[in-house]
């Protein structure tokens, strides 16, 4: 099952905004798996890129925090350049200096929001660009989302696909949960425990805003010199059923190619439930 919790940009949630100011504890908290899932990207890319676009080819990532699924695939030869948006300095500026060798020639990360991406990014530059695990949800409304899509839909290639990964909503029938993540690096321990409270849904943004609770618990050091402190944020991701979805897809002048698991498999989307779309142009 996919991580719920939304990883990436900052787009004005200030109490998310305090983890991206941690770049070390951001990265502790997400590196594990990352080969897997750009792996996985990997497959998506090979199946559904056509055209003009090559599966191999540029890979976009909006909010893209570190740039940590950008590294990988350039370190396993899955892309022959990455280009990451955010608006979180801190995270950009760590996953710079995290680059090795020929990363810091393919990876370009560059600030910029990610419903303007016209300002950063050339149209039809893009192979095949993703965004994962909900980071789409920090958009603050409808028109933002399909300001987004059209981005996007603008910088790809024909031929060209976007993956997002987005969490389905049943209102009404969705309870509070809880998700408890952990890691450690660099002699820091970070321990995060995220609540979720579900959106009432209904025709405002306001009623489909789902409430995201996050504690974190930080260790540094060992033993007697051990430091621990606590870091409290709540934000908002903004829901989407089914049919709210497949209506600002197509008001961008996108369209569902497919909806697949990690792996590339395809399988129907659930609500409530984490479905992967595979989103091509009209």
């Amino acid at each position: 099952m996919a991580k719920k919790a939304a990883e990436n940009e900052s787009s004005g949630n200030k109490g998310q905004a305090r983890l991206y100011a941690m770049p070390l504890a951001y990265e502790v908290l997400h590196w594990k798996g990352t080969g897997k899932e750009v792996r996985g990207l990997a497959r998506i890319a090979r199946k559904f890129v056509g055209g003009k676009a090559r599966p191999k080819g540029v890979w976009m990532e909006p909010a893209c925090g570190t740039g940590r699924y950008l590294r990988v695939a350039a370190q396993l030869g899955c892309a022959t350049k990455g280009i990451g948006v955010d608006l979180a300095d801190e995270l950009m500026e760590f996953g710079r200096a995290a680059m090795k060798g020929g990363e810091k020639q393919k990876v370009s990360l560059l600030k910029g929001d990610m419903t303007k991406l016209e300002k950063v990014v050339k149209p039809g530059s893009v192979d095949f660009s993703f965004n994962l695990i909900n980071t789409i949800r920090h958009v603050k409304n409808d028109a933002a989302m399909v300001s987004h899509l059209k981005g996007v839909k603008r910088a790809l290639k024909p031929g060209g696909v976007y993956v997002v990964g987005l969490s389905l909503s049943w209102y009404g029938v969705e309870v509070p949960t809880e998700d408890v993540w952990k890691g450690s690096e660099q002699g820091l321990k970070v321990l995060q425990t995220v609540q979720y409270l579900p959106a009432t849904g209904g025709s405002t943004a306001r009623s489909r805003m789902e409430q995201v609770l996050s504690h974190l618990q930080m260790t540094e050091g060992r033993g007697k010199d051990a430091k621990t402190w606590d870091v409290d944020d709540r934000y908002e991701l903004l829901s989407y059923n089914l049919q709210e979805w497949m209506r600002v897809v197509e008001k961008a002048g996108l369209r569902v190619l497919a909806s697949v698991d990690e792996e590339g498999n395809e399988i129907p989307p659930a609500e409530p439930g984490y479905s992967i779309f595979v989103l091509g142009l009209q």
